[in-house]
């Protein structure tokens, strides 16, 4: 009988290796990303997921968004891609992405990098903060001279 766990590695391994040549092609493929989001651990390590590191800073901010999903699934902190994350926070479809990941996985100072108010970000950050209960951030930004934002933290915080 065939050891199902080198099945399964086989398995994760052509998938990345599919990923990985749709990448290099500039090919989107939300299936396929999905497939080694959900992936365990044990076959779609950190290691094996390295190359998508220089995915990062690709042009197709879809690519860029999946790679930096698939690597924090498995165990990449965010906090990791601060320069990155910095220098695209005028991608719409990248930065909503890192917005998402870091409520997802509790990273508020990642949040406060979108509390720019010409970004639009300001109340989807405010929500976050407050569902992932770090309240002390949004007491903070209370005492700020900018009336627009004092005034969006009192609304947030009072309807959630």
């Amino acid at each position: 009988m065939p050891d199902i766990s080198n099945t399964y590695s086989r398995i994760a391994d052509n998938n990345i290796k599919a990923l990985k040549s749709k990448c290099l092609r500039g090919l989107y493929s939300e299936a396929m990303f999905r497939t080694v989001i959900k992936g365990l651990d044990k076959f779609y390590s950190i290691d094996k997921l390295d190359w998508m590191k220089g995915f990062l800073n690709d042009r197709n901010q879809h690519l860029a968004t999946g790679c930096l999903e698939c690597l924090c699934a498995h165990g990449y902190d965010l906090n990791d891609a601060m320069d990155v994350i910095q220098s695209r926070i005028d991608d719409k479809i990248f930065s909503s992405k890192v917005i998402e990941l870091a409520e997802k996985y509790d990273k508020p100072d990642i949040l406060l990098l979108f509390m720019d108010e010409e970004k639009g970000y300001v109340n989807r950050v405010l929500i976050a903060l407050k569902k992932t209960h770090h309240e002390d951030y949004m007491t903070t930004l209370m005492l700020s001279e900018n009336e627009s934002l004092v005034k969006s933290v009192d609304r947030i915080t009072k309807n959630i």
